[in-house]
């Protein structure tokens, strides 16, 4: 017998005045007051499971944290972002007992790529909570699972030790929640948009980030592939809709400290005749002939950074230098 229950018609209809307040907030970008009906929300799925059972409560848990994270209030997010991807391992676990597809929900998302959570943490956790599942263990409040079974962020290999750093610095940055856009709908200008590329290692999101978001400060559109909805999470797709997200860029910015993907997106740029791309990796990384020579004809050698602030500056100079873009603060812009 499943320990997930549905959530029974009665409840729900107790619910949808609830529900008809949200959309309210929501409409007006009242995030304070979107946090106070999410949680009247999950306090009631919490009150009213039955004994043995649970319901899904994520909804509501990542809601919260979306708008802390809208009200400038990323930090305190954390918990709300953790607990709904509790929530999500526990339905998951039941429902999708072979595959762990809560990886690719919105709470685990926002994890790996707003808070540089390490995705091997959220394997772990995951892997953790569905085994005590599968024993038997009922959890119907994520935050006693968080206790009895707690995120471990292990510390990166001392070879990803300036990455490890850069970490650190992205997590006490601004916070932004993914856009979660679909391939074509951009909502930008061609000439704005810049596509980003990169390792997704755990290790490695850090550059990632710091890349979007200096990009984004400059006033321009950072195209992030693992950012966008794609039509089926299969690799052939995965592949075509990167490819499709690079030709729509005006410009691109490859980080090659390993290759990974990114190096069939360089030699893209290089076939579809972008203009402008820099090619970015650290100093103490050793990287192929075969890129540096990708890199060469589109238009330079690879520009090494020593950290996460030099990493930065390089980004700011040359997109101002290359796109024209305003430095943050210049005439006026903040």
């Amino acid at each position: 017998m499943l320990l997930i229950q549905a959530i029974p018609d009665e409840l729900n209809l107790e619910l949808a005045p609830l529900g008809e307040r949200v959309a309210g907030a929501l409409r007006g970008g009242d995030w304070r007051a979107l946090l106070d009906v999410e949680g009247e929300i999950y306090k009631r799925l919490l009150d009213a499971q039955p004994p043995g059972h649970r319901y899904h409560k994520g909804g509501p848990l990542m809601s919260m944290g979306a708008a802390l994270i809208n009200a400038g209030l990323g930090g305190q997010a954390f918990p709300y972002l953790v607990m709904a991807f509790i929530e999500d391992v526990l339905s998951r676990g039941e429902e999708s007992p072979l595959r762990l597809d809560e990886l690719s929900r919105p709470a685990a998302m926002t994890l790996v790529y707003s808070f540089v959570i390490p995705g091997r943490a959220l394997v772990d956790l995951s892997t953790r909570l569905r085994a005590r599942q599968a024993e038997g263990k009922l959890w119907q409040n994520p935050g006693d699972a968080w206790n009895d079974e707690p995120l471990q962020l292990t510390p990166a290999p001392e070879a990803q030790a300036a990455a490890a750093a850069g970490v650190v610095a992205a997590a006490n940055e601004r916070i932004r929640l993914p856009r979660w856009r679909s391939p074509g709908l951009f909502g930008t200008p061609f000439d704005d948009r810049v596509f980003i590329g990169g390792s997704y290692r755990p290790e490695l999101l850090a550059v990632i980030g710091k890349i979007r978001d200096v990009v984004r400060d400059h006033g321009l559109d950072a195209v992030v592939v693992a950012e966008f909805k794609h039509r089926e999470p299969t690799p052939q797709v995965n592949y075509a809709d990167s490819l499709l997200l690079l030709r729509a860029c005006r410009a691109a910015i490859f980080d090659v400290s390993e290759s990974r993907g990114q190096l069939h997106e360089l030699q893209e740029a290089h076939h579809v005749g972008i203009k402008n791309v820099l090619v970015v990796h650290p100093r103490a990384e050793r990287i192929s002939d075969m890129t540096i020579g990708a890199a060469s004809e589109l238009g330079g050698d690879p520009v090494h950074y020593d950290n996460i602030d030099d990493l930065e500056r390089i980004v700011g100079e040359w997109l101002v230098t290359a796109l024209g873009a305003i430095a943050p603060g210049a005439n006026g812009v903040a």
